[in-house]
């Protein structure tokens, strides 16, 4: 069985929030293997603390599609033909609870709100294929019930999910008395984590229920050897729905660190060629702290020879360090948020925990005033941060 240490770690792990605080729900969803067996083989870990006690709630559940009426009926979506798949991630504030039995199934639901990637498995057969990726789209993939109330069904999934997560509903009904409490607390926005048993070790773990799921072990996974070419490369995201920058590889298969907006200027430090192919196209450009983007969706505007000479220091600040750094914060609220501007008249990009380190390069004095405080920064990674919520 899965603990809240163990959870907590492997979240923390992957460089994704873990959330803390009284009825603050993390909802961790643990893909066992890649194999499409139309049953309930994957497991849905809901981990909070209520009144100071550590607590987890685990439940057999799926993060895969089911098999009739699903991944034997491939559809086309975005102009794409397959049956949708979640790419493993954090996908922040992406699903909202819809405590109602007029909707979507009848029954109590969380609709997909936010923008996730996806997957389009194409091939008709019972292993996941990491193909035809769909960056940041809105498909409707809720998290719901998946039999009928009062029942386990036949115990199949079949198209109860053609990309849906969920459960059996005498199982999904076990997480809603615990929902409905942090609703009252923190609202009825969640955030969905999507990982891998191999991320929390060398085997998945286990739940006795109604149905005795016993799950199995994880598949392995293996290194790839990229070729990197140092070059310092100036582009610009040229995808309108924005770009995923990818943590430490140059693949899909990697956590997200944040979504770039479109038109955002981007530094690279060099690029690989045999990335992952996507769209038939496998370069990725390095940025400087080490994670990748995908090369379709950014065009060239410059590059020049790999050099240790020091940045020009931004107008206003002080002289940078080769990096480009001046200095560093820490973030003293939970979940401040990133901007591409210095100020609130657009959406915000990406949040981070309290705790957390940010390195800037500049400071903006005159953007807007939050609280009477107009001083932001911005950090490493081009964004800016107001300076309120750092110290």
């Amino acid at each position: 069985m899965r603990t809240y240490k163990g959870i907590r770690d492997a979240v923390i792990a992957k460089g994704y929030q873990f959330f803390t605080g009284d009825l603050k729900l993390n909802f961790v969803w643990e893909r066992t293997d890649d194999i499409i067996t139309n049953k309930f083989t994957d497991l849905l870990h809901v981990v909070y603390t209520e009144q100071g006690k550590e607590k987890v709630i685990t439940i057999p559940a799926t993060t895969k599609p089911g098999i009739k009426g699903s991944t034997d009926s491939p559809v086309t979506v975005g102009g794409v033909t397959g049956t949708a798949i979640i790419v493993p991630g954090q996908y922040l504030n992406a699903w909202t609870f819809k405590d109602t039995f007029k909707e979507f199934s009848s029954y109590p639901y969380f609709r997909q709100y936010g923008k996730i990637d996806y997957w389009r498995d194409f091939n008709k057969d019972t292993k996941v294929d990491r193909v035809q990726f769909q960056d940041d789209r809105l498909f409707g993939t809720h998290w719901h019930k998946m039999s009928n109330v009062g029942t386990y069904g036949s115990g199949l999934i079949n198209n109860w999910s053609l990309g849906c997560m969920g459960a059996a509903e005498p199982q999904f009904k076990k997480i809603l008395p615990i929902v409905r409490a942090a609703v009252v607390v923190h609202g009825k926005t969640f955030t969905g984590t999507i990982m891998e048993s191999v991320d929390f070790g060398t085997s998945a773990g286990t739940v006795s229920n109604e149905t005795k799921t016993t799950i199995a072990s994880a598949p392995k996974t293996t290194s790839t050897n990229y070729n990197f070419n140092a070059q310092n490369t100036v582009l610009v995201v040229s995808a309108k729905s924005g770009l995923s920058l990818r943590r430490g590889a140059p693949n899909t298969q990697t956590s997200k660190v944040r979504t770039i907006p479109f038109n955002t200027i981007l530094n690279a430090v060099g690029y690989v060629t045999n990335g992952e192919s996507v769209g038939g196209k496998s370069i990725w450009y390095k940025d400087s702290s080490g994670n990748y983007f995908w090369g379709g969706g950014v065009v060239v505007k410059s590059t020049s020879a790999p050099s240790s000479a020091s940045t020009a220091a931004p107008t206003g600040s002080s002289t940078p360090k080769s990096d480009g750094v001046i200095g560093q914060v820490e973030c003293i609220t939970e979940g401040l948020r990133l901007r591409s501007t210095p100020d609130t008249k657009h959406s915000y990009v990406g949040t981070v925990p309290k705790g957390t380190i940010l390195k800037y390069v500049s400071v903006v004095n005159n953007g807007q005033s939050v609280g009477g405080n107009s001083k932001w920064y911005k950090s490493d990674h081009g964004l800016y941060f107001w300076s309120g919520g750092v110290k």
